[in-house]
């Protein structure tokens, strides 16, 4: 993955198409194969715009390993998302080439590891609830902090 912070503006932006065009075997200015691709993921209406981030970062970790990518969170529609770029060229040479195959198995990787995340996050504020002692006269509470 090209290592750009989160949010880092146009420059950054400049900066990775720089590094992909002129990284590894050159971009030509013009081509008649597609040097990369696009990728988008997304979660249902109405969820934290936050939760999209880490999945979206683990499937691409886990799919995209041997190529140079990119990603951009957006929130600005009701039904956040996650864009990834992915440059076509892998490290080792290898071209991806996506099939029907490959974009099932990407769905359901991303798919995995929401599922995976989210049960780690539920598990790990599970743990954080605390009984407080009672004072005099008032029944135990819970909470969770």
């Amino acid at each position: 993955m090209t290592a750009v912070p989160w949010g880092e503006g146009r420059e950054a932006l400049r900066a990775i198409a720089d590094q992909w065009r002129f990284g590894g075997t050159r971009i030509p200015e013009v081509s008649k194969r597609r040097e990369a691709f696009n990728i988008m993921l997304s979660i249902p209406t109405g969820t934290d715009a936050r939760v999209v981030r880490q999945p979206a970062r683990e499937f691409a970790k886990a799919e995209l390993a041997n190529h140079r990518f990119v990603m951009v969170l957006h929130t600005h529609q009701a039904k956040p998302h996650v864009h990834i770029s992915v440059r076509a060229e892998g490290r080792d040479g290898n071209r991806l080439n996506p099939r029907k195959d490959d974009l099932h198995r990407w769905r359901e990787t991303f798919a995995e590891v929401a599922i995976k995340l989210r049960r780690r996050a539920a598990i790990h504020s599970s743990k954080r609830i605390v009984l407080r002692k009672p004072e005099a006269g008032i029944r135990s509470k819970t909470s969770c902090e």
